[in-house]
């Protein structure tokens, strides 16, 4: 009988744990590969190592190689690509609209310097 597969609910990534991010994204790899194949043969054809694996679904520390070479094998790399992507923004850009602005007209003008009188 096959396992059905589990329901996850939202996450928010900019506040939640790390570790509790690190295991979503572990099962989520786990579940995306199962419907698939099976692990052995998953890792087999990746080149990581069955124990890898299982930390990696488990939200463990691995080695970015592993990360990486599970990625490719599922095809998935379209993440990578915008974190090894030459940068044609400004890092302000990446900051909220809301911290971006800065207005002239709250901004006080530097004081004149005063000058002798001659």
């Amino acid at each position: 009988m096959e396992e059905a597969a589990p329901s996850f609910q939202p996450i928010d990534l900019n506040a939640a744990p790390l570790d509790a991010v690190a295991e979503r994204m572990g099962a989520m790899l786990k579940q995306r590969i199962r419907q698939h194949e099976k692990i052995e043969a998953f890792s087999r054809r990746s080149g990581v190592p069955r124990t890898v694996l299982y930390r990696l679904f488990d939200g463990k520390p691995v080695h970015t190689d592993a990360l990486l070479r599970v990625l490719r094998a599922l095809g998935d790399t379209q993440a990578l690509q915008a974190l090894t992507a030459e940068p044609d923004t400004s890092p302000l850009d990446w900051l909220p609209e809301s911290e971006r602005r800065v207005s002239l007209r709250s901004a006080k003008p530097a004081p004149r310097p005063k000058l002798p009188l001659a």
